[in-house]
C-alpha cells in the first residue's frame, strides 16, 4: 500500500513538473508575442493615419495592466484546487464517530501512580485501518517498565507510527488491550490520556509566544515555577 501510494504521489508531481516546464514558458514568451503583436497592428494603424500613437500607447498601456490580474485568477484558481483538497481532508475528521461515552476520570494522584505501579502492557494489540482490510499490527504484546527505555525499529509502513497513534488512542486499536498499571486505558478519558502519555513528534509545533508559554499550555494551573519549567526543559 505504501509502495502503491508513492508511485502514484511520484506520477502525479512528475505531471505538475512537466506542466509547469511547458506551461510556464509558453505564458512568458506568449506575453511577449502579443506586445509584439500589438506593436505591428498599432504600427500600421498609425502609418496608415486610423490610428494616432496617443491611442496606441493608452491600449498598451491598458494591456500591460490587465497582467497582473490574469496571473492573480491562475494562482486563485491554483488555491482553490487546492482547497478542495483540503476540504475533503476536513470532511474526513468531522465524518468520524463520536467520541465514547461512559469513559471515566481519576483523580491526579491516582493518574501519576498508574505508570508507576504496573508500567504499561500491550495486549495481543491489532489494528487496520477502515480503507484496508490489511492488519497494520497483529498480535502485539509488550510490556513497559518504569524507568525502562525501548526502541520501535521497522522500515517505513510497519506500522511504527500506527502504534504510537494507539498508545495515546488517536486510533481505537479495537482489538486487544492496553494497561496503564491496572487500568485498562480504552476507559480513560480523553484527557487523562493525554495527562498520562505524552508523544514528542519528530517535526514539533511551537505556539508564536514564549518557551515558557508553551511548556505551560498542557498544565491545569497555566504557571508552573522555575524548578518546575527547568525540569521539564531538561527531561
Amino acid at each position: 500500500r505504501f509502495e502503491k501510494e508513492n508511485q502514484d504521489m511520484l506520477r502525479r508531481s512528475m505531471k505538475i513538473a512537466w506542466t509547469r516546464s511547458f506551461v510556464m514558458p509558453m505564458l512568458s514568451n506568449l506575453e511577449h508575442f502579443l506586445k509584439l503583436l500589438v506593436l505591428l497592428v498599432g504600427g500600421i494603424m498609425v502609418i496608415e493615419e486610423g490610428f494616432t500613437i496617443g491611442q496606441l500607447t493608452a491600449f498598451i498601456a491598458y494591456s500591460a495592466l490587465l497582467t497582473f490580474p490574469l496571473m492573480g485568477l491562475g494562482w486563485v484558481t491554483t488555491m482553490f484546487q487546492q482547497g478542495l483538497v483540503g476540504l475533503t481532508s476536513i470532511q474526513t475528521v468531522l465524518q468520524q464517530d463520536l467520541p465514547r461515552a461512559n469513559l471515566i476520570s481519576l483523580p491526579e494522584k491516582k493518574l501519576k501512580s498508574l505508570f508507576a505501579e504496573g508500567g504499561l502492557k500491550v495486549n495481543n494489540l491489532s489494528y487496520h485501518y477502515p480503507e484496508s482490510k490489511k492488519d497494520v499490527l497483529r498480535h502485539i504484546n509488550f510490556s513497559i517498565h518504569p524507568g525502562q527505555v525501548i526502541g520501535v525499529l521497522g522500515r517505513i509502513g510497519s506500522g511504527k507510527s500506527t502504534l504510537v497513534n494507539g498508545l495515546n488512542r488517536y486510533l481505537d486499536m479495537g482489538k486487544g488491550s492496553i494497561y496503564l498499571g491496572d487500568q485498562d486505558l480504552a476507559t480513560l478519558s480523553d484527557k487523562d490520556v493525554r495527562t498520562c502519555i505524552r508523544t514528542v513528534t519528530q517535526l514539533p509545533f511551537l505556539f508564536s509566544d514564549t518557551a515558557e508559554n508553551n511548556i505551560n499550555f498542557a498544565l491545569e494551573n497555566g504557571d508552573s515555577g522555575d524548578r518546575e519549567l527547568f525540569q521539564k526543559i531538561l527531561y
